[in-house]
């Protein structure tokens, strides 16, 4: 009983430590709803917080789900709803007043950041059994603040998939080991249905992480986990499929180039804290690989001197791959879905990040817990770094507020 209350209490602080490291910066910074700034920024700006306020129009009955009149010349909505809100996390701006939508926007941040980091224990748990749980915890923590994360930071329907990740990887495991294969195929489902752009780049992680042999060899039954999961989530492959020969584009053939996208040098230095500019947004950044340099040494060591070289040979492949992905063109494309980015490159480099903390997560047993306060001070200055150069491009609450007044009054003097 004691030992599933303390685990309980450790759940709770994955999920808590996140929000309040995220509502302290947001108090110090004056970031709503402790202040007039605001994470509208970039495509947040641009477009989701319309989103937000069109998806409130339709569930009050002011709208059609089926189509809008707001797209240009106008456009089916459902579609929209599938990429950009489908997620339950998107049911919290429809909750607040048109002038607190960037308060709304504020705390779905911190939910869905506390999420990630209690879903990343709750994998970690199951992998390192008999582990520190205080060490779990930290590194849990660094996942929710990693540098995939805090660069898309705004992007909800991505970072949502952040939080989705360790539930796929926990299922498939205990599917791999002989466990049953309906949990992990709700979950894998449930990763496409949320975002298929992101879903699609866990699809192909889960794939690796099921074929290449562990502890048995491969089982056939396995190949029922994507089977389910693509007869669960059917619509949309079928929406998908459908779309791609109306709207694909033709894709650059420099991103198809055999070459390398970047040197060693540059990519080891995004291991870093800090490693952050404007630059990192458009096709020619890095990969936002940050998971603080203790969780690095972690898992080098645990590669190094694990007694089990069979996981270890399957952790190595599984990073190999993944690795020679983001450096090698072709093979980025692939799991870009062969579009050419456009902003935001390596979208995929948080399966890279996840796949380094459950290393440092299974050799946790040889990390001393009083070196955590130097990985948390690195994470929050990567945090700080980070988000000042994004929130460098947001428009103040009061700005939003006062842009909204001035479009209603003009829609109903209009209607008038």
């Amino acid at each position: 009983m004691r030992k599933a209350a303390k685990e309980v209490y450790f759940y709770i602080c994955a999920f808590i430590i996140p929000v309040l490291i995220l509502s302290v910066y947001f108090a110090v910074k004056g970031i709503t709803p402790f202040g007039d700034s605001t994470f509208l920024i970039h495509d947040m700006n641009a477009q989701y917080v319309d989103f937000y306020s069109y998806l409130k129009t339709v569930v009050q009955g002011k709208n059609d789900f089926l189509y809008s009149f707001s797209r240009g010349l106008g456009g089916d909505f459902p579609s929209f709803f599938a990429y950009y809100l489908i997620s339950p996390f998107n049911l919290i701006p429809l909750l607040f007043p048109d002038s607190l939508i960037p308060a709304a926007i504020s705390l779905e941040m911190l939910i869905i950041f506390g999420c990630c980091g209690l879903s990343c224990f709750h994998s970690l748990l199951y992998f390192s059994e008999g582990k520190n749980p205080l060490v779990l915890l930290f590194v849990s923590v660094v996942y929710s603040f990693s540098g995939w994360m805090v660069l898309n930071a705004e992007n909800f329907q991505f970072i949502q998939e952040a939080a989705v990740l360790p539930m796929v990887v926990l299922y498939c495991q205990r599917a791999k080991n002989g466990g049953k294969i309906l949990p992990a195929m709700i979950w894998l489902a449930a990763a496409v249905i949320l975002n298929f752009y992101i879903g699609y780049m866990i699809f192909i992680f889960s794939f690796l992480w099921l074929i290449i042999p562990e502890k048995n060899r491969f089982s056939w039954r396995l190949l029922f986990i994507f089977l389910g999961a693509i007869l669960i989530s059917s619509p949309v492959w079928i929406s998908v499929i459908r779309e791609i020969g109306i709207t694909i584009k033709e894709p650059e053939t420099r991103w198809f180039l055999p070459k390398f996208n970047f040197s060693v040098m540059e990519f080891l230095a995004k291991f870093l804290p800090g490693k952050f500019d404007h630059s990192q947004y458009q096709d020619r950044g890095l990969p936002a690989v940050y998971c603080t340099v203790l969780v690095v040494i972690m898992a080098v060591i645990e590669l190094l001197v694990s007694d089990d070289r069979k996981k270890t040979t399957h952790r190595c492949l599984i990073t190999g791959i993944l690795l020679i992905s983001l450096f090698f063109r072709p093979l980025t494309m692939v799991w870009q879905g062969f579009s050419s980015p456009h902003w935001w490159p390596y979208r995929f480099s948080f399966l890279l990040v996840y796949t380094i903390i459950l290393c440092a997560a299974e050799g946790s047993s040889r990390f001393p817990w009083y070196v955590i306060p130097f990985g948390l001070a690195g994470l929050i200055y990567n945090l700080n770094v980070t988000f000042t150069v994004k929130l460098s491009n947001s428009i103040s609450a009061e700005s939003y507020v006062n842009a909204v007044t001035e479009k209603k009054q003009a829609l109903f003097s209009h209607d008038a």
